[in-house]
């Protein structure tokens, strides 16, 4: 979620005639919920999951049915801001931006916890409309023992709960 793709396309490529639209593909699109983008001339093309040589080689071969010429082009894939939710006694509330491979631990310290919580009860909230996973770890028995077995890896837009003490 939240990515954008940028083909880059030779200038000689956009001084073919018929082929001006070519230049939409310089302005980064963000990819639908479809996991689709928009080329001209062609339509949705699915790219999730792709990487930008293979994005790049998708796009040239579907330009190629359509202009008969093979189009010089490469692809750009810039990632936005991902973010976890940190709610509770926390210090950082709301949104608080990811790292790549962050595990519970992780956020737990981004996070930062206030000398109110408690570590014993943390839960993790794997938000879904139908299903959601709310899974309770004692962090503080991760962090004294070194039992890293429930340290699970965030994912975007999980929520962090740091609950008061039984008396707070």
């Amino acid at each position: 979620g939240l990515d954008r793709v940028q083909i880059l396309v030779s200038p000689d490529a956009l001084l073919r005639p018929g082929a001006e639209r070519l230049a939409e593909l310089q302005v980064p699109q963000p990819v639908a919920i479809d996991g689709t983008i928009f080329v001209p001339f062609v339509g949705p093309v699915y790219v999730l999951g792709l990487t930008e040589p293979e994005v790049a080689a998708l796009v040239r071969s579907q330009l190629r049915t359509v202009l008969q010429d093979d189009v010089d082009l490469q692809a750009r894939i810039t990632s936005a801001s991902k973010f976890f939710y940190a709610i509770g006694e926390t210090q950082r509330k709301g949104r608080v931006l990811m790292t790549p491979d962050m595990t519970l631990i992780d956020a737990v310290v981004d996070a930062q916890w206030t000398s109110f919580a408690n570590l014993g009860r943390v839960s993790l909230i794997r938000p879904d409309a139908e299903h959601p996973l709310v899974v309770e770890v004692n962090v503080r028995e991760m962090m004294m023992t070194g039992y890293t077995r429930p340290n699970f890896q965030i994912r975007e837009r999980d929520i962090l709960y740091a609950p008061p003490p039984f008396l707070g």
